[in-house]
């Protein structure tokens, strides 16, 4: 998949830029390791029709999304720095709480709806990423109680061990934007009623 979509990249470039992907993502699950499971991405974007995946990185993107902008600048197997105007999901907590503000501020300003991911944890840290939310007008659409299944371990994309685990704490999806509502794909009732409950185990497929 990688390889596709970096198809102007000599041998070498490539596994030079791999292995540093690698790196990167490994320095990242030794500081926070959060995974969003693979199958609840790809019910969102089967819900949302969102093509681009903000906050993976290489080793990480999803084959459910057509591009992908990393948090890591070095990160360069393909990431777009330009988010092109289409209906995206951004993995907040992918990013540092220094960032995540400047993050939510661009979003806003994005030409297509942003869906929001985040965990939602007891600190300063994640009430600012609340208060930044509202600020910016953004609208909650889910929230999945613990223990929902819909992480994986660090270990991942490594190691394909994509069975889910449960949370420890509460996950929400905002909708955020300054796009056109009457224009919106879906409603917060359908959106909800699509996404379902994630409880038990669930394959990829569904809600696409």
């Amino acid at each position: 998949m990688l390889k596709l979509i970096n198809q102007g990249m000599t041998q070498t470039a490539f596994l030079e830029a791999l292995i540093t992907a690698c790196a990167l993502q490994q320095h990242q699950d030794r500081v926070r390791a959060i995974h969003w499971s693979r199958h609840l991405l790809a019910c969102v974007a089967g819900i949302t029709g969102a093509r681009g995946l903000i906050g993976c990185r290489a080793v990480t993107f999803h084959p459910h999304y057509w591009w992908y902008s990393s948090p890591e600048e070095e990160d360069a197997l393909g990431s777009l720095r330009e988010w092109p105007v289409e209906e995206c999901v951004l993995l907040l907590d992918a990013y540092s709480p220094h960032d995540r503000g400047a993050v939510l501020r661009r979003a806003f300003g994005h030409g297509a709806h942003v869906w929001v991911l985040r965990l939602v944890e007891r600190g300063e840290e994640c009430t600012s990423d609340l208060r930044n939310l509202v600020a910016l007008r953004a609208q909650l659409f889910a929230r999945l109680p613990k223990p929902s299944l819909v992480l994986h371990a660090k270990e991942c994309w490594s190691e394909a061990m994509y069975d889910a685990k449960p949370t420890k704490c509460v996950a929400e999806i905002w909708r955020l934007g300054q796009a056109d509502t009457s224009r919106a794909l879906v409603s917060p009732a359908v959106f909800q009623d699509a996404l379902g409950k994630w409880d038990e185990r669930r394959e990829a497929n569904e809600g696409v």
